[in-house]
């Protein structure tokens, strides 16, 4: 995995897209191949009930039960996306990275991820 992305492959109607990863998150994965029975093509997680790849409701219902055993309330399987985003636009990263980083073909999608706080206006104003 000398790469900095993973590549999905095409299932249904969803074309192959190119996803970035940090350094330490590729670590972390060619960690779980190398102690696990799985290789570095095909899913890198696979459902307990049928021991194939989690389809997107799947993952919603692991995503709540991770949030809700953590006590984290309100959560949902974006949450993250929306934080990894507004924390990149804390940080001044272009929209436009912003926008390939998330997957999304338009920048107005992307925008919607983008909570603002007051703390942001605050340090806009100086």
């Amino acid at each position: 995995m000398g790469n900095t992305f993973l590549r999905q492959l095409p299932f249904g109607r969803i074309k192959p897209r190119t996803v970035y990863v940090s350094k330490r998150l590729q670590k972390e994965i060619a960690q779980y191949i190398a102690t696990s029975s799985k290789t570095a093509v095909g899913a890198l997680l696979n459902s307990q009930k049928t021991s194939r790849s989690f389809t997107a409701h799947g993952i919603v219902l692991l995503l709540k039960g991770i949030y809700a055993d953590a006590n984290v309330f309100g959560a949902s399987s974006h949450s993250g996306r929306r934080t990894f985003l507004t924390r990149l636009a804390e940080r001044g990263i272009s929209p436009f990275v912003m926008k390939e980083l998330a997957g999304h073909k338009n920048i107005a999608t992307t925008q919607r991820y983008v909570d603002v706080g007051e703390h942001q206006l605050r340090a806009a104003l100086g």
